[in-house]
Protein backbone atom coordinates (compact mmCIF):
# COMPACT_ATOMS: atom_id res chain seq x y z
CA UNK A 1 0.00 0.00 0.00
CA UNK A 2 2.93 2.52 0.84
CA UNK A 3 4.17 2.01 -2.33
CA UNK A 4 1.40 2.71 -4.21
CA UNK A 5 -0.08 5.48 -2.53
CA UNK A 6 3.81 6.86 -2.11
CA UNK A 7 3.65 6.88 -6.26
CA UNK A 8 0.09 8.51 -6.57
CA UNK A 9 1.16 11.26 -3.55
CA UNK A 10 4.39 11.88 -5.73
CA UNK A 11 2.47 12.51 -8.94
CA UNK A 12 0.12 14.65 -7.50
CA UNK A 13 2.74 16.80 -5.93
CA UNK A 14 4.91 16.65 -8.74
CA UNK A 15 1.80 17.60 -10.86
CA UNK A 16 0.81 20.92 -8.92
CA UNK A 17 4.86 22.34 -8.66
CA UNK A 18 5.03 21.33 -12.65
CA UNK A 19 1.81 23.40 -13.47
CA UNK A 20 0.14 20.50 -15.31
CA UNK A 21 -3.84 20.64 -16.28
CA UNK A 22 -6.46 18.38 -15.10
CA UNK A 23 -5.76 16.54 -17.99
CA UNK A 24 -1.96 15.85 -17.72
CA UNK A 25 -2.38 15.61 -13.94
CA UNK A 26 -5.21 12.44 -14.95
CA UNK A 27 -2.16 11.04 -17.57
CA UNK A 28 0.46 11.02 -14.66
CA UNK A 29 -1.92 9.40 -11.82
CA UNK A 30 -2.44 6.54 -14.97
CA UNK A 31 1.18 6.01 -15.11
CA UNK A 32 1.49 6.10 -11.37
CA UNK A 33 -1.19 3.68 -11.00
CA UNK A 34 0.60 1.35 -13.74
CA UNK A 35 4.13 1.25 -12.33
CA UNK A 36 2.96 0.84 -8.52
CA UNK A 37 0.29 -1.40 -8.75
CA UNK A 38 0.41 -2.80 -12.49
CA UNK A 39 -3.20 -1.75 -12.72
CA UNK A 40 -3.37 -2.59 -16.35
CA UNK A 41 -0.92 -4.38 -19.02
CA UNK A 42 0.36 -2.16 -21.13
CA UNK A 43 0.87 -4.03 -24.05
CA UNK A 44 1.60 -1.45 -27.50
CA UNK A 45 0.88 1.54 -25.01
CA UNK A 46 3.20 4.77 -24.22
CA UNK A 47 3.78 3.36 -20.83
CA UNK A 48 5.32 0.19 -21.40
CA UNK A 49 8.64 1.31 -22.06
CA UNK A 50 8.68 2.67 -18.93
CA UNK A 51 8.34 -0.24 -16.71
CA UNK A 52 11.56 -1.77 -18.41
CA UNK A 53 12.82 0.67 -16.95
CA UNK A 54 11.51 -0.07 -13.45
CA UNK A 55 13.74 -2.70 -12.96
CA UNK A 56 16.47 -0.62 -13.25
CA UNK A 57 15.45 2.15 -10.98
CA UNK A 58 15.22 -0.72 -8.28
CA UNK A 59 18.51 -1.49 -8.85
CA UNK A 60 19.98 1.73 -8.65
CA UNK A 61 17.69 2.76 -5.57
CA UNK A 62 19.19 -0.76 -3.70
CA UNK A 63 22.74 0.32 -4.62
CA UNK A 64 22.51 3.48 -3.33
CA UNK A 65 21.13 2.22 -0.09
CA UNK A 66 23.87 -0.47 0.19
CA UNK A 67 26.25 2.76 -0.17
CA UNK A 68 24.94 4.10 3.13
CA UNK A 69 25.39 0.65 5.02
CA UNK A 70 22.13 -1.46 4.03
CA UNK A 71 22.60 -5.17 3.75
CA UNK A 72 19.58 -6.30 2.85
CA UNK A 73 16.01 -5.03 1.83
CA UNK A 74 12.15 -6.58 2.11
CA UNK A 75 10.51 -5.43 -0.98
CA UNK A 76 6.48 -6.04 -2.10
CA UNK A 77 6.75 -8.92 -4.86
CA UNK A 78 3.76 -8.47 -6.80
CA UNK A 79 0.47 -7.03 -7.44
CA UNK A 80 -2.72 -9.54 -6.56
CA UNK A 81 -2.79 -11.85 -9.15
CA UNK A 82 -5.81 -14.53 -10.06
CA UNK A 83 -6.27 -18.04 -9.52
CA UNK A 84 -4.19 -18.82 -12.70
CA UNK A 85 -2.65 -15.57 -14.15
CA UNK A 86 -0.65 -14.39 -17.10
CA UNK A 87 3.29 -15.49 -16.27
CA UNK A 88 4.26 -11.97 -18.12
CA UNK A 89 3.17 -11.19 -14.16
CA UNK A 90 5.49 -13.75 -12.99
CA UNK A 91 8.13 -11.97 -15.12
CA UNK A 92 7.71 -8.86 -14.07
CA UNK A 93 8.48 -9.47 -10.21
CA UNK A 94 11.84 -11.78 -11.44
CA UNK A 95 12.82 -8.83 -13.61
CA UNK A 96 12.95 -6.27 -10.31
CA UNK A 97 14.54 -9.22 -8.29
CA UNK A 98 17.22 -10.22 -10.83
CA UNK A 99 17.91 -6.46 -11.46
CA UNK A 100 18.43 -6.01 -7.81
CA UNK A 101 20.31 -9.15 -7.26
CA UNK A 102 22.71 -7.48 -10.10
CA UNK A 103 23.02 -4.54 -8.80
CA UNK A 104 23.54 -5.74 -5.71
CA UNK A 105 25.82 -8.99 -6.02
CA UNK A 106 25.73 -11.99 -3.60
CA UNK A 107 25.95 -11.15 -0.20
CA UNK A 108 22.84 -8.20 -0.09
CA UNK A 109 19.95 -9.74 1.18
CA UNK A 110 17.21 -9.85 -0.73
CA UNK A 111 13.53 -10.73 1.02
CA UNK A 112 10.21 -10.72 -1.01
CA UNK A 113 6.81 -9.93 0.44
CA UNK A 114 4.18 -11.24 -1.20
CA UNK A 115 1.35 -9.75 1.34
CA UNK A 116 -0.79 -12.89 0.64
CA UNK A 117 -1.83 -11.76 -2.84
CA UNK A 118 -1.27 -15.20 -4.86
CA UNK A 119 -3.33 -18.06 -4.95
CA UNK A 120 -1.20 -21.92 -4.75
CA UNK A 121 -0.68 -22.26 -8.04
CA UNK A 122 1.24 -18.78 -9.15
CA UNK A 123 3.01 -19.04 -5.32
CA UNK A 124 4.14 -22.54 -6.12
CA UNK A 125 5.69 -20.90 -9.65
CA UNK A 126 7.16 -17.99 -8.72
CA UNK A 127 8.22 -19.40 -5.87
CA UNK A 128 10.60 -22.11 -7.98
CA UNK A 129 11.56 -19.11 -10.41
CA UNK A 130 12.73 -17.29 -8.09
CA UNK A 131 15.16 -19.70 -6.30
CA UNK A 132 17.77 -18.77 -8.72
CA UNK A 133 17.93 -15.20 -7.08
CA UNK A 134 19.12 -16.67 -3.54
CA UNK A 135 16.52 -15.11 -1.47
CA UNK A 136 16.30 -14.51 2.31
CA UNK A 137 12.73 -15.73 2.87
CA UNK A 138 9.82 -15.43 0.81
CA UNK A 139 6.99 -13.97 3.35
CA UNK A 140 3.30 -14.53 3.58
CA UNK A 141 2.95 -16.48 -0.11
CA UNK A 142 -0.82 -17.16 0.57
CA UNK A 143 -3.06 -15.59 3.06
CA UNK A 144 -2.42 -17.20 6.62
CA UNK A 145 -5.67 -18.54 6.41
CA UNK A 146 -4.54 -21.28 3.88
CA UNK A 147 -2.19 -22.87 5.63
CA UNK A 148 -2.90 -26.08 3.91
CA UNK A 149 -0.60 -24.49 0.75
CA UNK A 150 2.02 -24.03 2.24
CA UNK A 151 3.75 -27.42 2.77
CA UNK A 152 3.16 -27.70 -1.09
CA UNK A 153 4.46 -24.11 -1.71
CA UNK A 154 7.64 -24.97 0.59
CA UNK A 155 8.11 -28.53 -1.70
CA UNK A 156 9.05 -25.98 -4.61
CA UNK A 157 11.16 -23.84 -3.46
CA UNK A 158 14.48 -23.62 -1.58
CA UNK A 159 13.82 -20.35 -0.16
CA UNK A 160 12.66 -20.18 3.35
CA UNK A 161 9.04 -19.13 4.02
CA UNK A 162 8.24 -16.42 6.50
CA UNK A 163 4.63 -16.31 8.00
CA UNK A 164 2.92 -14.56 10.97
CA UNK A 165 1.86 -10.98 10.84
CA UNK A 166 -1.39 -11.35 10.43
CA UNK A 167 -1.69 -14.19 13.32
CA UNK A 168 -3.24 -13.31 16.40
CA UNK A 169 -3.42 -16.16 18.93
CA UNK A 170 -1.75 -19.21 19.91
CA UNK A 171 -4.24 -20.76 18.46
CA UNK A 172 -3.36 -19.21 15.25
CA UNK A 173 0.33 -20.48 15.42
CA UNK A 174 -0.11 -23.75 16.60
CA UNK A 175 -0.64 -25.58 13.24
CA UNK A 176 2.29 -23.47 11.44
CA UNK A 177 4.62 -24.85 14.40
CA UNK A 178 3.17 -28.00 14.87
CA UNK A 179 3.14 -29.19 11.57
CA UNK A 180 6.70 -27.24 10.81
CA UNK A 181 4.49 -25.24 7.52
CA UNK A 182 7.17 -22.19 7.79
CA UNK A 183 10.55 -21.19 8.63
CA UNK A 184 10.62 -17.71 9.99
CA UNK A 185 7.96 -16.62 12.46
Amino acid sequence: ATGTVGSFSAAAAAGRMLGLDARQLAVAFGIAGTQAAGLKSNFGTMCKPLHAGTASEHGLRAAKLAAKGFTAIKMLATEELSFLDSHAKLDVVIERVAALREAMGPDFGIGIDFHGRLHRPMAKQLAKELDPYHLMFIEEPVLSEHVEALKDIANHTATPIALGERLFSRWDFKKILSDGLVDII
